[in-house]
């Protein structure tokens, strides 16, 4: 499997643990400021960037939140 691929994989299957609780999050910070969808989007983005710097997959929802937080 390709280096990409395999990231993606991981990343997917990180995101897929917290996405109903980050999305919640994210609605609750956006409320009339922005589009929810860009917010996650923005957010999804950037930690896919950083992954790899993550110790472990466990720390992706605290990422998240502080990228949407600082947003």
């Amino acid at each position: 499997m390709a280096p990409e691929k395999e990231r993606q994989e991981r990343f997917l299957a990180a995101y897929d643990q917290i996405h109903e609780g980050f999305l919640r999050y994210c609605s609750a910070v956006a409320f009339e400021r922005m589009p929810v969808e860009d917010l996650v989007q923005d957010c999804l983005l950037n930690a896919y960037r950083k992954f790899d710097e993550l110790a472990n997959p466990e720390q992706l929802q605290g990422y998240m939140i502080r990228i949407a937080r600082n947003r």
